[in-house]
């Protein structure tokens, strides 16, 4: 599939980045584990995994559970992973939207609640269908910090409808991004021991990671890029591509066609904040003149 992928022979989806990316976790529980210990909720506290289950792990592909009464309909989280007795994760995972749906609402003439925040949803079906005594709600999406406001909005929904179950949900519900997975595929090749096919595997996966552009950013410390060759108007980066190019494709090539004249995304937030403002004075005919 990542062949087909990196050739464009196929789109990449949120169904199938799931597949993908699961599908080589199931076969790297190392790296899933490291991956599970990003994880935070908004307090800042981690998922309390931090070593391998005694027992065999056991992951369920988008399965449906019956709602309560008050959502409207059921929850289909995108996977489930049990640890045995240990620990259960619901995963809702994104790549480039948001969640679905958000609030409550109530019914004029039944005064029936329905409940349409796709987290809270599942936090509730979950509990219906009593997955486990141990379980957390993670989300994972490519925002380079934590989408701050879809996880209040979700705790703030969940209050609405069980005031007691605020606490519960502020503490079980955890964030993570997918660019932290390209750190830990890449210490995990450079671990020893570790056996062929392991190491193999995850240098397969690091190559699907690379091309979807899970990367986080680690700015320009390993190459000396000529001054004034960024700057920042608007809302966009801005660069000049005969001096940025040969020193950009040496820090992220797969990216290098994508990245044409500006662009502005999660990738480079963290090295957003460092480059100048240029004042409108200073651009002429869409260009700043630099004299």
């Amino acid at each position: 599939m990542i062949e087909a992928l990196i050739k464009g022979k196929l789109s990449l989806s949120e169904d199938i980045l799931t597949s993908v990316v699961f599908g080589f976790l199931r076969n790297l529980p190392d790296i899933l584990i490291d991956f599970l210990k990003t994880a935070k909720n908004l307090s800042g506290t981690s998922l309390p995994i931090t070593i391998l289950p005694a027992g065999e792990i056991h992951y369920e592909f988008w399965p449906f559970y019956q709602a309560p009464d008050f959502h409207g309909k059921g929850a289909q989280p995108d996977v489930v992973i049990k640890a045995g007795d240990e620990w259960v994760i619901v995963l809702e995972v994104k790549y480039i939207s948001g969640k679905s749906g958000a609030g409550i609402s109530e019914d004029e003439e039944t005064q029936d609640i329905k409940l349409h925040d796709q987290l809270a949803r599942e936090y509730f079906a979950a509990l219906e269908k009593k997955i486990g005594n141990n379980f957390f709600i993670l989300y994972v999406t490519s925002h380079s910090e934590p989408p701050e406001d879809e996880i209040k909005e979700t705790i703030r929904a969940v209050e609405k409808i069980e005031v007691a179950h605020k606490t519960i949900i502020e503490s079980s519900l955890y964030w993570t991004k997918w660019q932290a997975l390209h750190r830990i595929a890449e210490d995990f090749i450079k671990k020893s021991p570790v056996s062929d096919i392991s190491r193999n595997l995850a240098k397969e996966f690091l190559k699907f990671l690379s091309w979807a552009g899970f990367i986080e950013f680690q700015g320009f410390r390993k190459v000396q890029i000529p001054g004034e060759a960024f700057f920042r108007y608007g809302s966009h980066l801005h660069w000049y591509s005969k001096i940025v190019t040969p020193y950009w494709s040496k820090v992220w090539p797969d990216r290098i066609k994508v990245l044409k004249g500006f662009y502005s995304g999660a990738h480079i937030k963290d090295f957003w904040v460092s480059v100048p403002v240029i004042p409108k004075e200073k651009i002429q005919g869409g260009f700043y003149d630099r004299r």
